[in-house]
Order: structure tokens, then C-alpha cells, then sequence
């Protein structure tokens, strides 16, 4: 399967980490990010939530867990110069996400929480994620 990076979803993705990471007042940050040995740990505990609302939840749900892998993928590919995203993507892809899917439920709620400082609304990033994955 060719997965194919959208250069300028990754870079707004990028651009909305940095923002988050001040809005959170990390101190130990590398060319604006969490370091990788911190973004690692996040991104693989985010695997875990995958699967729980695959188990338990409805796609929305899961769209929004994937928006989360995405994220970590985005920052430690950065951090690390390692391929996390296409991977990502790809094992996204076998649970029926397309990337496309994916990189829309990303923007929709990463760029929600880099408006400003406390945004972080489950209900309302649904809502944004149905409405991205609606306009596809």
C-alpha cells in the first residue's frame, strides 16, 4: 500500500504542537516540541486508547484517538527524522481509517486546542471531526 504524507497537513499539525506546548507551559522543549523520548510514551499509550475504542467505541471515537496518533507521529517524526507517519497511517488504513480521514480529524481537533490556552472539549472535537470527515 503507497501512503502518501500530505507535506502541508503535517506542517499545520506541526505548527498547532508548538502552539499547544506553550499553551501548556512545557519547559523542556526541542525547536518548539516535546522532546522524543516524552512524545514516544504519548504515542504509544495512544495505541492502547485505539484499541479500547475500537473494542468499545463508535468510529467518531476512534477518528478521534487516530487524530491523537497522528499528532505524536507528526512530532516525533520531526524529533527523530524516523518514518512515524507513514507507518501510522498504514496501520491506521488496516483498521479502516483512510488517511484522509486521518489528517481531517487531526486539523479539526488539534487546530481547535492551538485557538487558545484550555481548549480541550471532547464533545466539541466530535462534533469538528464529524463535520471534517462530513466534508471529505
Amino acid at each position: 500500500m503507497d501512503i502518501t504524507i500530505d507535506a502541508s497537513t503535517k506542517g499545520a499539525v506541526l505548527v498547532c504542537a508548538r502552539q499547544i506546548a506553550i499553551y501548556r507551559g512545557y519547559t523542556n522543549l526541542v525547536d518548539g516540541l516535546q522532546p522524543a523520548v516524552d512524545l514516544e510514551a504519548k504515542y504509544y499509550h495512544e495505541w492502547q486508547e485505539l484499541r479500547e475504542a475500537i473494542a468499545t467505541k463508535s468510529r467518531l471515537h476512534q477518528l478521534h484517538e487516530s487524530a491523537d496518533l497522528y499528532y505524536y507521529a507528526c512530532q516525533l517524526e520531526q524529533q527523530t527524522g524516523q518514518s512515524f507517519l507513514a507507518s501510522t497511517l498504514a496501520s491506521l488504513h488496516n483498521f479502516g481509517m483512510s488517511e484522509q480521514e486521518v489528517e481531517a480529524s487531526a486539523l479539526a481537533k488539534y487546530g481547535f486546542r492551538a485557538e487558545k490556552a484550555g481548549n480541550k472539549d471532547e464533545a466539541h472535537e466530535l462534533q469538528l471531526i464529524r463535520e471534517a470527515i462530513a466534508a471529505l
